[in-house]
């Protein structure tokens, strides 16, 4: 192989990888000025208040328990009462060998009765959710009536080992590969 034969194999697979990075990339995208984008918190109109959403945090280590925060607000001259339902939607990992994407199930819920005086403004801090498991995705969900928003999915790190063997019902789990 010539020098000129090594320069055009080399050169090709760098544009190679290149264009497969840029293809394939499914990690963030950073703005390049480095400034960190704002987390856009879901705000539902519903019945004369406005609710945002927000979480304490964009990310969540296995087994934390995240704390979520209500600014209700109500811009009408009358006073309004309604009731709001939250809910946490967890969805698991995708499993490697199926093609079937897992839907995302509410696994916590509470109810949350509203009443605003005309003109007012609260927070309301609401600690007690469940915790987050390894390897799933999760979101949170605002609901009046029929209206509803869901904030974006935070992804928790880890591998759930649960999504890669099941055992059928009656029969043992499988066995460890011994060394």
């Amino acid at each position: 192989m010539t020098r000129r034969d090594a320069s055009v194999v080399g050169v090709t697979a760098v544009a190679t990888a290149l264009a497969g990075l840029v293809l394939f990339w499914t990690g963030p995208v950073v703005a390049t000025d480095g400034a960190k984008a704002e987390q856009p918190w879901p705000v539902l109109r519903e019945g004369g208040v406005e609710i945002t959403l927000r979480t304490d945090r964009t990310a969540y280590q296995p087994g934390e328990t995240p704390t979520l925060e209500l600014v209700a607000a109500n811009p009408t001259q009358s006073p309004v009462t309604v009731e709001a339902t939250l809910r946490m939607m967890v969805r698991r990992e995708p499993s490697f060998i199926s093609r079937e994407m897992p839907i995302a199930r509410p696994t916590w819920e509470r109810k949350l009765p509203l009443t605003l005086a005309a003109g007012e403004r609260k927070a309301i801090s609401i600690p007690e959710t469940a915790k987050v498991a390894a390897g799933t995705d999760v979101s949170f969900q605002l609901q009046i009536g029929k209206a509803r928003v869901t904030t974006a999915p935070i992804s928790v790190p880890g591998l759930a080992l649960r999504n890669l063997a099941q055992p059928v019902a009656g029969q043992a789990p499988p066995r460890q590969a011994s060394r």
